[in-house]
């Protein structure tokens, strides 16, 4: 036996491999939170769409819904407090479709997550109302006394 086995083909094991994990987090929303996301959806899209406008950008008949939908926007409300770079960008809408549109989208979602920590210290902050108790002691008024 001298050790000379050859195989007939190469074989890629890779599929055998299990999938890798998603790199998003799924995470649960209360009514608030949605409605805010929501909100926040709608005006990513509008400013985002009046940033367009005022760019020269010679892309024929292609509008700003085209570029950048719903789908997209919702995608990045969803995933705002995981956005940390213009590549999380990239891979949450699938690339730029125009010039400065991801570095556009970052500061905005930057400038949504200070405001969010800075709404979040307020209400730490600010000192919850205790219940009073109730007084045990009925008043009546004068014309009832006898």
């Amino acid at each position: 036996m001298a050790n000379k086995f050859t195989r007939p083909f190469d074989v890629d094991l890779k599929s055998k491999y299990p999938a890798q994990q998603s790199s998003q987090r799924k995470r649960k929303f209360t009514e608030t939170e949605t409605a805010e996301l929501d909100t926040y959806q709608q005006i990513l899209l509008s400013d985002l769409k009046e940033y367009y406008n005022s760019l020269d950008v010679s892309a024929g008949e292609l509008d700003m819904d085209d570029l950048f939908g719903p789908d997209e926007a919702k995608n990045l409300a969803i995933n705002y407090s995981q956005i940390e770079s213009l590549g999380d960008v990239r891979e949450l809408i699938g690339g730029e479709c125009f010039e400065g549109q991801l570095r556009w989208i970052l500061n905005q979602i930057q400038k949504f997550q200070t405001n969010q920590a800075a709404f979040k210290s307020f209400l730490d902050s600010t000192p919850v109302l205790q219940k009073v108790a109730r007084s045990s002691i009925h008043h009546t008024s004068p014309a009832h006394n006898f």
